[in-house]
């Protein structure tokens, strides 16, 4: 449940740069000194922090009715906040892919309801057919979800833990990458 929190957190900080282009706000930032990058990595820093947020109230209800060792929880805090984090630089990648506010927002949502029902953070994976959670286990998420539960459950398995971290990582440069391009590109002359 916490991955498919931190989908809708995400999905819904993702649709504030329409926001921003709307108002004009993204035209007069990008005109500023500062460089785009900064720009864009200061949001996801900022949504960092509220994704660190609702992971911490999440992982902290789980604590106390799960019976977990607190010692795990910080862990388990920054591998949910970094996985976090990354679905949000996916979600501003389809964002700005769209021509519309409404268009980016069925983008993301195609999106996010596949990967919630396949990444186990709706199903887990111990009830899915066996060939789907193989799937679901390959997918950011679903790595996500995987290396959750091990950090808070189970003996994680670092190495796994940091295949994950890179898979789930290079997904996220690169629609940060991806998102840079169309911010300087087409989305602001839209």
């Amino acid at each position: 449940l916490i991955f498919m929190s931190l989908f809708f957190v995400a999905q819904s900080l993702s649709a504030d740069i329409w926001v921003e282009k709307e108002k004009g706000t993204l035209r007069r930032s990008v005109s500023t000194p500062q460089r785009l990058p900064v720009l864009l990595g200061a949001k996801v820093a900022a949504s960092a922090a509220i994704m660190a947020s609702v992971s911490g109230i999440a992982l902290v209800v789980g604590v106390l009715a799960f019976d977990v060792r607190p010692a795990r929880l910080r862990a388990a805090l920054l591998w949910t906040t970094f996985g976090g984090s990354a679905l949000l630089c996916c979600f501003l990648f389809l964002q700005v892919l769209g021509t519309t506010q409404r268009g980016a927002n069925l983008i993301t949502t195609m999106f996010v309801f596949p990967l919630i029902m396949l990444g186990g953070s709706f199903f887990p994976f111990d009830i899915m057919p066996p060939w789907m959670a193989a799937i679901g286990r390959w997918t950011p998420n679903g790595m996500a979800v995987t290396g959750t539960k091990s950090l808070m459950f189970g003996q994680p398995d670092y190495s796994a833990i940091a295949l994950a971290a890179l898979v789930i990582g290079g997904f996220a440069v690169a629609a940060f990458l991806g998102c840079l391009s169309r911010l300087r590109g087409r989305f602001l002359s839209s």
